[in-house]
């Protein structure tokens, strides 16, 4: 991706982060959840940064408990860019999730 089209996603990416912000001040999850999905839609931004953007989706799933949506998140997103230094770390983001759905399904008695 040439200097233009990762500035054009920078934007993009400043501009949404500060709807994502303002949403998340204003307690509107389901928001989030649409802007999200929005950036990740957009031809604006280069495949390393949507995996990041979904990355950061993951961690918003994670949150809310959504163990599997978060896990096949970023397993979609290691093949935006696999040989980027985020790809390289999202085995052990995967490795979380996965130990954090288990403890979840575990019921104390």
């Amino acid at each position: 991706a040439g200097l233009k089209a990762k500035y054009e996603g920078q934007l993009v990416l400043q501009d949404l982060g500060q709807r994502i912000q303002a949403a998340a001040q204003a307690g509107k999850q389901d928001e989030i959840a649409k802007l999200l999905d929005e950036g990740l839609a957009s031809d604006k931004l280069t495949a390393p940064q949507k995996q990041e953007l979904s990355v950061n989706k993951a961690g918003f799933l994670m949150q809310q408990s959504k163990f599997d949506n978060a896990i096949r998140t970023l397993q979609d997103a290691q093949k935006l860019a696999p040989e980027s230094d985020l790809a390289k770390r999202i085995p052990g983001f995967i490795n979380q999730a996965e130990a954090a759905r288990d403890k979840a399904k575990v019921v104390p008695k």
